[in-house]
């Protein structure tokens, strides 16, 4: 610490239109010691992705305005945000919709009923762990 700053923590976005579930993830990475922001809208995922200077995401496949595929996509096509670790999640099992999600570069696709604890903080830890380190 310098001058009695606390160090910074970094911030994940979680883009949920579930408040509860939304806020299920933000406790449970905020007790990880991650910042954490929930934006309900996919047409604002990209600029809080932006302005808090994220270092991870976790986007549902279902959300309003700008779907999960669009987010996906503009994150890959622009260079400053296209290593950022996105984890996916979905209710929606649809085969071509996992497969397109995956084209368009989700890191790690996982089912919203079968998430846990340990899986959410292993993805962020390993994910900016592996970042730092490139």
């Amino acid at each position: 610490m310098i001058d009695g700053m606390k160090p910074q923590r970094e911030t994940i976005i979680i883009a949920e239109d579930d408040k509860l579930t939304a806020q299920i993830w933000c406790n449970v990475l905020r007790s990880a010691r991650y910042e954490v922001e929930i934006v309900p809208e996919g047409d604002k995922v990209l600029d809080r992705v932006r302005e808090t200077k994220a270092a991870g995401l976790m986007l549902d496949v279902m959300l309003p305005g700008v779907d999960c595929l669009t987010v996906l996509k503009t994150l890959r096509s622009t260079p400053d945000l296209q290593g950022l670790p996105v984890l996916v999640v979905t209710n929606a099992f649809v085969p071509e919709l996992i497969k397109r999600a995956k084209e368009a570069g989700a890191d790690l696709i996982l089912g919203k009923d079968t998430i846990t604890t340990q899986e959410l903080n292993d993805f962020f830890r390993k994910a900016l762990t592996t970042r730092k380190a490139a």
